[in-house]
């Protein structure tokens, strides 16, 4: 393992091992969590739609539990790393990347399960629809904890503590926002 060079992908700092074309991809599918956050922000910014920044503070509420576990967790990231000559900074339980995709994906997947427009002349389309779209998140966010492994910045144990975290942390506050905040708040917040 040591004698393979390893290269960071150039707009960021993801190692992958040089020639390795399947690890350059996941390089590049390892920074979804950052296009996410841009449209976060893209559409909170032009939208201004109550759910949309819910659902946003709500990952960044995601992020800040992240960082309470692994700091009180403080189990280091794979002996891999360290041989690779890289100095992570943070611990690697559970996995932050992986937490985060696994609150995107189950939070996804509820607003679609419940919160789609079921009335709908397109009714029937609408649930093949949400279907396909739950079943692409799910695939793609498996696809995205596998990146964490084959690239060796977590183990196995942390992305899926981490994906279950999230996912955790989505059911939480999707009733929260949903059954809550919404009924509570969200029409006296834009009546304001």
């Amino acid at each position: 393992m040591n004698d393979i060079e390893w290269v960071p992908l150039s707009l960021t700092y993801v190692k992958y091992p040089k020639g390795d074309h399947f690890g350059h991809l996941l390089a590049f599918i390892s920074l979804t969590p950052f296009a996410i956050l841009v449209a976060y922000f893209t559409l909170c910014t032009f939208n201004r739609d109550l759910q949309t920044i819910s659902l946003f503070f709500a990952q960044l509420s995601n992020e800040t539990l992240n960082y309470v576990l692994k700091n009180i967790i403080k189990q280091k990231r794979p002996m891999q790393v360290l041989r690779l000559s890289q100095s992570p900074k943070t611990y690697g339980m559970p996995s932050q990347h992986t937490q985060f995709m696994g609150f995107f994906c189950v939070f996804c997947c509820l607003y679609i399960a419940f919160k789609c427009n079921r009335k709908s002349r397109l009714f029937r389309f609408s649930m093949h629809f949400a279907a396909i779209s739950s079943l692409i998140s799910v695939t793609y966010s498996r696809s995205f904890l596998m990146t964490r492994v084959y690239l060796l910045y977590h183990s196995w144990m942390q992305c899926i503590v981490g994906a279950a975290v999230g996912g955790f942390f989505a059911v939480l506050m999707f009733f929260v926002i949903f059954n809550f905040l919404e009924p509570n708040y969200f029409e006296k917040i834009v009546n304001w």
